[in-house]
């Protein structure tokens, strides 16, 4: 890549074009649970680490808190999430999926698995899994570049957990996922 800047110059465009198709049709999945994409990242986040605190959920999605606060109240009210207050004023709290929240989760990562296969058609499992180790360099190398403090104890962002999931033998074509 850094011999051909018309790529260099393509490839976050490129990027930006296949994350919002990306979205828009994981949106049109979850559509029918009045959801979008954005609460369906934060339930992905749980299924991955559940029982986070909201500040810690933002960090771990590096998603300011006003958002957080707004997605959290919106799958509360739709029972998908709880917390784990016995005080109502407490300002710290754990957020949990709720049984119904596992089962959206376990829904939402066999959508993306769809999405993936279709985007993914034609390339050999090699080239697919060659691509897969690329994004993720290339991932760890700008997380590192930006030396976020807001991912401290963590030990790997949460998409990296995500790339696991989507992949694993239940949501490869034939699977039961």
């Amino acid at each position: 890549m850094p011999g051909n800047p018309y790529w260099n110059a393509f490839l976050p465009a490129l990027l930006d074009r296949l994350s919002f198709h990306m979205r828009k049709n994981l949106t049109e999945s979850v559509k029918p649970y009045g959801l979008n994409s954005s609460h369906a990242i934060y339930i992905l986040a749980l299924r991955v680490q559940d029982g986070q605190t909201t500040a810690g959920l933002s960090r771990f999605l590096d998603i300011d808190n006003a958002n957080t606060h707004r997605v959290l109240k919106v799958l509360k009210e739709k029972g998908i999430v709880y917390d784990d207050r016995t005080d109502p004023r407490s300002k710290k709290y754990h957020i949990f999926l709720t049984d119904y929240g596992r089962d959206l989760a376990e829904k939402i990562i066999g959508f993306m698995s769809e999405i993936d296969m279709e985007y993914s058609a034609g390339l050999t499992e090699e080239e697919l899994s060659a691509l897969q180790d690329a994004f993720l360099k290339i991932m760890r190398n700008a997380v590192a570049a930006e030396t976020k403090p807001n991912m401290i104890g963590f030990d790997r962002p949460y998409y990296s957990y995500l790339a696991e999931l989507a992949y694993n033998n239940e949501y490869k074509a034939g699977g039961s996922g």
